[in-house]
């Protein structure tokens, strides 16, 4: 009759341990960052090769997002505007995309404001 091996245990983890498993999650979150902003910046790039197609305003609101991306990270600062390690917050991110479709020749409509009662 066969007798069943002992079980070996890994030792618990140690605070070295820990701090490895955090380093590797904060550099994880940071690649992860840096990887949306710098697509949101090739996006920026693309819609300001046309100046022709843009605004005067929109031109100053491309210009100013990615002047804070390529030195903060992020184009804003409130954190209940946007999710956590988002390049853009919601607005940022809904005008973009609505200078996008006016550069691209799509219907863009205009953000919906609540009127006040």
């Amino acid at each position: 009759m066969r007798t069943a091996k002992p079980l070996k245990r890994r030792p618990p983890p140690t605070a070295e341990d820990w701090q490895k498993k955090r380093d590797k999650e904060r550099e994880r979150k940071s690649r992860r960052q840096s990887r949306k902003t710098s697509a949101v910046l090739a996006r920026i790039g693309r819609l300001t090769a046309e100046p022709a197609t843009t605004t005067e305003w929109e031109e100053g609101f491309l210009g100013s997002v990615s002047e804070r991306l390529q030195v903060f990270g992020s184009a804003f600062r409130d954190p209940e505007k946007g999710t956590p390690g988002a390049p853009l917050s919601v607005l940022q991110g809904r005008k973009l995309r609505q200078i996008e479709k006016s550069v691209n020749g799509w219907n863009a409509k205009p953000i919906a404001r609540k009127q006040p009662d």
